[in-house]
């Protein structure tokens, strides 16, 4: 399901999501998406049940970051579903996990361009700054605490 999920993303969120281009999920790749120990390394997925079986629709993951109590996130969520919640509810449902596991701050990066996941970020009430060493990127941050 998680190759079938990445193959299917538009070129364009795509590469929002990975920051490089990726024609194909590798194997390896989708391996390295799934090792989980669900508490340094998590990811919760969104799914939809249909008469065809069930596919993802939004996963939303976290690993430990470098500094102690601070885990890095990334979230992605299908073209169709964009701007109907799901990537709302993946954060927060990852967020309070990780605050759960003791980590008091998460911290990602995005493009400057990708417009829905700053808005997202800032929804939420997340800190969002023009990382120093490339205007392109920036710079997520919140408090878990404050959940």
């Amino acid at each position: 399901m998680e190759k079938r999920f990445i193959e299917s993303l538009s070129a364009k969120t795509r590469y929002q999501r990975l920051m490089f281009t990726q024609r194909e999920a590798t194997d390896s790749f989708v391996d390295s998406m799934l090792k989980l120990d669900y508490s340094s390394t998590m990811a919760l997925a969104a799914v939809e049940k249909s008469i065809a079986g069930e596919s993802i629709v939004g996963v939303a993951r976290y690993a430990a970051g470098i500094k102690a109590h601070e885990v890095e996130f990334a979230i992605v969520v299908a073209d169709p579903w964009q701007k109907r919640g799901v990537g709302v509810q993946l954060l927060r449902s990852l967020f309070n996990y990780a605050r759960v596991h003791k980590f008091q701050w998460a911290r990602g990066v995005t493009f400057a361009d990708n417009v829905a996941m700053v808005a997202l970020a800032k929804r939420l009430g997340m800190n969002v700054l023009v990382d120093p060493d490339d205007s392109a990127v920036r710079n997520i941050s919140f408090n878990l605490q404050s959940l």
